[in-house]
């Protein structure tokens, strides 16, 4: 494996990176299309520079602008999921009568389609059961013609279910686990995904339904019920083990009635819980997920390919031809005598390269602190200086990040309420923020004033801007206070 590699999610409207290193990841990031405000109008651009311009910033932002070898892990609602059951035959039969079975489950010709697949056999039974992904060519082309426009060359593309699962299947608890479903969750994108026997066999992509601008949570849950029940008619024989949701904290609580719904165990992870390699957005997750396709022992590994490509990927082709010796003799002489020739070549253009070189070398200024190290003594300060350059580029969008906080605050404060004092604490193995607010308010009236901090703590839940940074808002305390003769109601909310 090679010592660096880059991974990226490309979703609806965001997109997730990860750098690994030694299977460590080192740098990750995550960037969606609200993030462009700040330099142009979105509307105004068309979608392919959208794409464009997070890419740049993606790579960017993890210090890797000049790789171009990337994992690319795409969201699933482009991807076709399809399972179905074929009589018992040997491996090399499988693939010619699987070209004649996909074209009944697809609306358009085998030609257009990218595909791969995996199957078990049922020697029992006397079948085998397919597990089938595909895309449309047109759409698996615009994907790459975006990255190829940027230099980028896709090494993989697979569907972020699969990135998922693969992280799922290696932690210890769920090694052993065959049937499950599994759900993801974030602002704009929600994928339900089913496996028998660790192969994909059903996915939908749900919409987030919205009422006055929030998540409307109950027909959220309806539609993954709904779709649990389709499931189950068409895959009666399948018993599921546990149903995995990896979505971030603030949705926990909304999502946990789930269980009750599905009878079915539940299992609820963040990003940051699921690996102990501290990501702490889904988007990151899913990169992390494709690069770790030599790493984690997961059995499903597509290489999206045409029909002609899958066929010939497994025909060899033997052909006996005689040989003319005395061409073969003639052939070999010139190739000698173009060797030296070119050999001779080679010697003046690197004496040249080394002159060049030499003269170079002596031209380059030294920083004083680096003059008197060894050149491996100073690589190692370059690269804990990249790191350092790295953590200060996080911390910087963390404090990006809070700033909406900040802003809204002075415009949330209710009638007779002021605040004495903030604190703010970073949680960084968790990727979150904690808050505490302290301050006082005077009307006058006992019950007035508490009425007054209800009304505080209810204008920062409701507000859209604090609810993306702190998902519990709670008052800790409040008491009759005497302030310069005054009783005021002094209180103590905290934000998590």
């Amino acid at each position: 494996m090679d010592k660096r590699r880059i991974g990226l999610y490309l979703g609806i409207n965001s997109i997730g990176g990860a750098v690994l290193e030694e299977k460590r990841v080192v740098s990750v990031a995550k960037f969606d299309f609200a993030s462009l405000e700040e330099e142009a109008k979105v509307e105004i651009l068309n979608e392919e520079i959208k794409w464009e311009t997070l890419l740049n910033r993606t790579l960017r932002e993890m210090g890797v602008e000049e790789e171009k070898a990337i994992y690319i892990s795409l969201a699933d609602k482009d991807f076709i999921f399809r399972s179905f059951e074929m009589p018992l035959m040997k491996k090399s039969e499988i693939k010619s009568s699987l070209i004649y079975e996909i074209e009944k489950y697809i609306p358009f010709k085998i030609e257009e389609l990218m595909w791969d697949y995996d199957y078990i056999r049922f020697f029992k039974e006397k079948k085998i059961s397919i597990s089938f992904l595909g895309m449309r060519k047109n759409i698996f082309k615009k994907n790459q013609d975006i990255l190829n426009h940027l230099g980028l060359s896709p090494l993989i593309i697979e569907p972020s279910s699969l990135s998922l699962a693969r992280i799922v299947k290696f932690l210890k608890k769920f090694r052993k686990l065959e049937n499950f479903a599994l759900l993801d969750v974030t602002e704009s994108e929600v994928y339900l995904s089913f496996f028998f026997k660790n192969l994909p066999v059903f996915n939908r992509y749900l919409t987030i339904p919205k009422r006055e601008g929030e998540i409307d949570i109950d027909r959220l849950v309806e539609n993954i019920r709904v779709s649990f029940q389709y499931f189950r008619r068409e895959f009666k024989f399948v018993e599921f083990e546990r149903f995995i949701i990896i979505s971030d904290p603030q949705k926990f609580e909304l999502l946990a009635g789930l269980e009750e719904e599905i009878a079915t165990p539940l299992e609820l992870f963040t990003p940051f819980q699921i690996t102990d390699q501290k990501i702490s957005t889904l988007e990151s997750l899913k990169a992390f997920g494709v690069l770790s396709r030599e790493i984690y022992p997961y059995k499903f590994k597509p290489v999206l390919m045409s029909t002609q490509e899958q066929i010939e990927g497994k025909k060899i082709i033997i052909e006996e031809k005689k040989i003319n010796l005395g061409i073969l003799g003639a052939l070999i002489g010139g190739g000698l005598i173009l060797s030296i020739l070119f050999s001779t070549y080679l010697n003046d253009k690197v004496a040249i390269k080394k002159t060049e070189i030499k003269r170079e070398e002596e031209s380059i200024v030294i920083p004083s602190s680096l003059k008197n190290i060894s050149w491996k003594q100073a690589k190692g300060i370059i690269k804990e200086r990249k790191k350092r350059l790295i953590e200060l580029r996080r911390i910087k969008n963390s404090f990006k990040r809070i700033s909406p906080f900040l802003e809204e605050l002075p415009y949330l404060l209710s009638d007779g309420l002021w605040l004495d004092s903030l604190k703010l604490a970073y949680k960084k193995e968790e990727g979150r923020y904690e808050a505490e607010l302290s301050g006082n308010v005077f009307l006058g009236d006992s019950y007035k004033e508490r009425l007054s901090i209800d009304d505080f703590i209810s204008n920062l839940r409701k507000n859209e801007k604090i609810r993306d940074i702190f998902f519990r808002v709670e008052l800790v305390s409040s008491e009759k206070k005497e302030i310069k003769g005054i009783e005021v109601t002094s209180f103590i909310i905290k934000l998590k």
